[in-house]
């Protein structure tokens, strides 16, 4: 009794009985469920999803059927990609008799594409990879022997490929262990088709400097239909188009700075560009496939499986003090709203196409505003307790969106890329007035409506199109200087493209003369 006389006891009491009241209180969060942004507060923010006997949602078999049906292999892309190009993604015996089995490939036609994949592995991963990021010299294929090498043995294979990308590409999901969530599936296999974006490349390197411009056109063309070819309602898939289209494009502007293409090329790539559109990755069907990705994950964790297979989890997810400071006492309603407010906001990025200067600055801040939070300092997550249901909830919801990109990557990414790929158009347009007139514009305006229906808007100017200057030797666009300062700064572009033509010819004598 003398102990409970200490204020310091007393003290020290009150506040025990007080956390265990906040403890009780939020408790009673565990198994309540509330509606989110005019969404039932529940796993399934679209009201066809495909349910398990328990009532809980199976992502998987929803994205399978968003799908349709399975498609034959013969007019199925994938199974080329996955034999030549996914031997790694596909070691796991278990993992790889699912994937197999899902695309109609056997396991012997499986295991012929294995010297090819080696092969290029062990090449990427050699110094001769550099081949593949610039132009090769005019001098044939002497200073990357053991690329050409290469080049020239799979030329079968690589016909393979090409062939493939002119099909459809259909890759379930098909993960044997279906307690993970669904960012450990086979889909990441469809991540190591990049690779051939690369060969892609390197092959139209090889063909310009043997002279064959239009084989080098046409490899060109075919990574631009390979990106497109691989969109689809999967996150992985998209990246992945992005970039594939993001390397066609540095290297078609590659080719236009060292070799001078003739008309009938430069309309092929004209083409090929004009094909591009982005702003369907922003679409709500393509959304979807990234938001079951979330959504999945929440319910993993919320039927108490996430301890199972922490080191699958994306930092900084994997970590169990993180599970034990937010566990059940999570408002699961702020949960699915901020996630539903993070993807509606993703949503309205097909606007950024139109959006310029200070409106695509203010459609950043309308993206970031809100949703992102700096994660605690490790080891600090514990303070969480201190924060209400309501506040977990949203710091859950912000948390999973970050671990899936789903916050500034996608759009930086497209805005970078959209981008690049508008300078290129302008290029081009450029060079076919050159080979109809002789020498090139003196405005961007003399390229309307001939060789471009309209000029293209620079996402960076408060208004207008590139930057555009005749210089001695040639021309060069640009975009603004001013970009917005929330997009990162991207150190390896500059959003210019210089050609210059004198330039050129004098490199190519003295290339000649050596």
């Amino acid at each position: 009794m003398k102990l409970l006389q200490s204020p310091r006891v007393r003290l020290l009491l009150f506040a025990l009985l007080a956390m265990g009241a906040v403890f009780a209180l939020q408790i009673s969060w565990d198994t309540r469920y509330r509606t989110a942004s005019g969404i039932p507060g529940s796993f399934a923010p679209f009201g066809d999803e495909i349910r398990r006997a328990d009532g809980t949602v199976d992502y998987r078999a929803t994205l399978n059927q968003l799908l349709g049906p399975p498609v034959p292999v013969s007019e199925n892309a994938a199974p080329v990609f996955l034999k030549l190009l996914c031997q790694k993604e596909l070691a796991d015996p278990q993992l790889r008799a699912a994937v197999l089995a899902a695309v109609g490939l056997s396991e012997h036609e499986f295991a012929t594409g294995k010297e090819f994949c080696d092969t290029w592995d062990a090449l990427a991963n050699s110094s001769a990879f550099h081949a593949f990021e610039s132009p090769w010299p005019s001098n044939g294929d002497g200073a990357h022997r053991e690329v050409a090498a290469w080049l020239d043995r799979w030329q079968p294979q690589l016909a393979q490929l090409r062939t493939a990308t002119e099909l459809k590409w259909y890759l379930p999901l098909v993960n044997p262990a279906p307690e993970l969530p669904l960012h450990t599936d086979a889909l990441p296999a469809a991540t190591a088709v990049r690779h051939y974006g690369w060969i892609l490349r390197g092959s139209a390197f090889r063909a310009a400097a043997r002279g064959d411009l239009d084989s080098a056109v046409t490899e060109l063309i075919t990574a631009f239909r390979l990106g497109r070819q691989l969109r689809g309602s999967g996150t992985l898939q998209n990246l992945v188009s992005i970039q594939v289209n993001g390397l066609a494009g540095q290297a078609a502007t590659q080719l236009i700075q060292n070799y001078e293409l003739g008309e009938p090329q430069l309309q092929r790539l004209a083409a090929a560009l004009a094909d591009e559109d982005f702003s369907q990755l922003t679409a709500p069907r393509s959304l979807r496939g990234e938001r079951y990705q979330v959504l999945d994950l929440l319910q993993v964790a919320d039927r108490g499986r996430a301890f199972q297979k922490l080191d699958h989890f994306p930092t900084p997810l994997n970590r169990p003090l993180f599970w034990n400071s937010f566990g059940s006492f999570v408002d699961r309603g702020r949960v699915l709203e901020r996630i539903n407010l993070r993807f509606d906001g993703l949503s309205d990025l097909a606007r950024a196409n139109q959006l310029q200067g200070s409106a695509l600055q203010a459609q950043l801040k309308q993206w970031d505003e809100g949703f992102a939070g700096d994660w605690l300092p490790n080891g600090t997550e514990w303070l969480t307790f201190l924060f209400s249901p309501p506040v977990r909830g949203v710091k859950l919801g912000e948390l999973m969106c970050d671990s899936f990109w789903s916050g500034s990557f996608i759009p930086n990414t497209l805005v970078r890329i959209t981008q690049e790929q508008r300078l290129v158009q302008l290029t081009i347009a450029a060079e076919r007035y050159r080979c109809r007139n002789g020498e090139y514009p003196e405005s961007p305006e003399l390229l309307i409506p001939e060789f471009l229906p309209e000029l293209p808007l620079d996402l960076f100017a408060e208004s207008g199109s590139f930057g555009y200057e005749r210089i001695p030797s040639g021309f060069r666009v640009f975009a603004a200087a001013n970009r917005p300062s929330r997009l990162p700064r991207w150190s390896d572009l500059t959003f210019e493209i210089r050609v210059e033509r004198n330039a050129l010819s004098s490199s190519k004598k003295n290339s000649t003369s050596d």
